[in-house]
């Protein structure tokens, strides 16, 4: 054998070596993460139900504030809806089955204490579109009102607190036509250490942002048993740099301008500084990172599933994030109910657009009626007279009448009838109303 090639063969083998060794890391990693089944997630979310069912008759945990009773308030009679023909549905089903888009259920929630419910604050559906060579996200309003697989109707972030988050796939598949059948949970105490592992995050926050933010962290203290004014924020407003615990005061506050509607978009806006501080980190520290985080994930993703989809995202090319939001703009009315805002949509027009963003979406205007990163002042819309743009904070604005983007007050317009055009045109002409769009290329964007 010559010289030449049993160089080649030496680093042929050098670089044999090399990639299970890389394999056998990557799955080192991928397998600290805790693995649920949705059974089991089911059993865990019923047996939390017991516990905090047995502690507040022992005067153990205080009592949630009154929540909505299933069945309380009928959604067919509040709106009406927008039938799906049978020849609809049989194209909904079809393009799920084509196999270029994954969807990924993701769920954020607040787990106070053994004895207390796991809130779903944050709920998102996480696209891989390899088809138009995108990455989505489109976030679920918690105040959705919605019949829960199983339970009658309610609001949707309901459907992990009764059933795991194996009730909320089959809520959110059979009222908008999806197969969701994966999903990742995580608690946001995994969010405060990320961003404290990786040296806080910069945001832009008004002076009423920074107080309402800091009442959010003098609750989280409360909660943790920490000292009340631990971790707040010192400066009346500005560009700052946030801790792990201020970046959650941040996202979670919703007694604000915009109410929960602002949430999502701060949540969303903190997700995406997240996203680009990590893959600007060097390899050990995401490595280290990983490794620490991995097991605080719950999902029923195998690990050979997690690698196929992070291997079908790192080839995509565009690396900028889509944004969506449920319930679309001008597809739904508000009402409050015992001192509680709910999102009343029409079910079948939200379907619509959702697959529509879902499936066929490649590029698209920035969010509309959102207020992220220009404080309690929402941007001027065109559409103020015809849906309201946020959900207010309780008791600021009386029943039947919605918010405007000026602070101004309206009253709450029935949700239209898709007109004849809009019945008959195809899925891939339907007009998105509130999708938003981040660039690596640009900095943190004003949606």
């Amino acid at each position: 054998m010559s010289k030449k090639k049993k160089i080649l063969i030496a680093v042929a083998a050098c670089l044999g070596v090399a990639l299970v060794a890389g394999l056998v890391s990557v799955f080192g990693l991928l397998s600290r993460v805790h693995y649920v089944s949705v059974d089991e997630a089911a059993t865990i979310a019923e047996q939390q139900q017991e516990q905090y069912q047995q502690a507040v008759e022992a005067g153990e945990v205080e009592e949630e504030p009154a929540v909505l009773q299933m069945g309380e308030l009928n959604l067919f009679e509040e709106v009406e809806q927008t039938e799906l023909s049978a020849d609809e549905i049989a194209a909904l089903e079809v393009e799920q089955k084509l196999g270029d888009v994954t969807n990924i259920l993701l769920i954020g929630v607040d787990r106070r204490g053994e004895k207390e419910m796991s809130r779903s604050d944050t709920i998102m559906i996480a696209t891989l579109d390899k088809k138009n060579g995108r990455l989505k996200l489109t976030s679920l309003m918690r105040d959705l009102y919605v019949p829960i697989a199983g339970r009658g109707e309610n609001r949707i972030n309901s459907a992990v607190v009764r059933g795991g988050p194996g009730m909320l796939m089959e809520t959110i598949n059979e009222n908008f036509q999806l197969d969701l059948e994966k999903y990742v949970l995580v608690d946001f105490r995994m969010f405060e250490t990320i961003v404290d592992r990786l040296g806080g995050i910069t945001i832009e926050m008004t002076k009423s942002e920074v107080s309402e933010a800091n009442d959010c962290i003098a609750g989280l203290n409360k909660q943790w048993k920490q000292p009340l004014r631990d971790g707040f924020i010192k400066q009346r407003g500005g560009v700052i740099d946030l801790t792990g615990k201020q970046a959650l005061g941040y996202a979670r506050m919703r007694h604000i301008s915009g109410g929960d509607f602002s949430r999502t978009s701060r949540q969303y806006k903190v997700l995406l500084t997240i996203y680009e501080k990590f893959f600007a980190a060097d390899l050990a520290t995401q490595t280290q990172l990983l490794y620490d985080l991995l097991p605080m994930v719950e999902t029923n993703l195998e690990t050979p599933e997690i690698l196929a989809i992070a291997s079908a995202a790192i080839g995509i090319e565009n690396r900028s994030i889509l944004h969506y939001r449920l319930p679309v703009e001008g597809e739904y009315r508000q009402r409050m109910v015992r001192g509680m805002w709910v999102l009343l949509p029409d079910i079948a027009a939200n379907a619509r657009k959702l697959h529509w963003f879902l499936y066929d979406a490649a590029e698209v205007d920035p969010l509309e009626g959102s207020d992220t990163g220009t404080g309690g002042k929402l941007a001027p819309s065109t559409k103020s007279s015809q849906v309201p743009a946020e959900t207010p904070p309780p008791g600021t604005i009386p029943p039947h009448a919605s918010p405007s983007p000026d602070g101004a007050v309206i009253p709450s317009q029935p949700v239209g009838t898709p007109s004849a055009s809009f019945e008959t045109a195809s899925l891939t002409e339907i007009a998105p109303q509130n999708v938003g769009v981040y660039s690596e290329s640009s900095e943190i964007p004003v949606e």
